[in-house]
């Protein structure tokens, strides 16, 4: 039933009812994936944004109004910022390979620990190799054990 409103029945309908932003989300959910995944090249990236921009929408379309233009563009303006957002807290925290910070190599087949005396490197369980010291201890730590 819900599926056959108009679009500004559908959105006051949505405003107190769940199943009517469902309908909603089911004809512009593709849309908005489209959008942010264009702008992002990530699927995981585009699949978590679009999920926020429709829980925003959600929560605020008791705030929406009507002005003459589509739903769509609201919705659009929301993806826009949360993708702007995305972008200026990628640039502030860029993504760094596991390998470029610890100088041990086959970082993704040894467990790292962390110690006051420096990274150990440990083979993983079944992978053969030696354990290695990735750094010097510190003098700190050299003199206590001395000590």
């Amino acid at each position: 039933m819900t599926a056959n409103l108009e679009e500004s029945e559908l959105i006051e309908l949505a405003k107190h009812d769940n199943e009517a932003f469902g309908v909603l989300y089911e004809r512009y959910h593709g849309r908005i994936y489209n959008y942010v995944y264009y702008r992002t090249g990530n699927v995981a990236e585009a699949e978590d944004l679009t999920a926020r921009i429709f829980v925003r929408a959600m929560r605020h379309i008791g705030t929406y109004e009507d002005k003459g233009l589509p739903f769509s563009a609201w919705l659009y303006r929301i993806a826009h910022n949360l993708v702007a957002n995305w972008h200026r807290d990628r640039s502030r925290r860029p993504l760094i390979a596991l390998d470029d910070i610890f100088p041990c190599g086959m970082s993704s087949k040894i467990n790292i620990l962390s110690r006051p005396s420096g990274v150990l490197c440990l083979p993983a369980r079944g992978n053969k190799g030696s354990i290695r010291r990735s750094k010097q201890a510190p003098a700190s730590a050299r003199k206590a054990q001395e000590r």
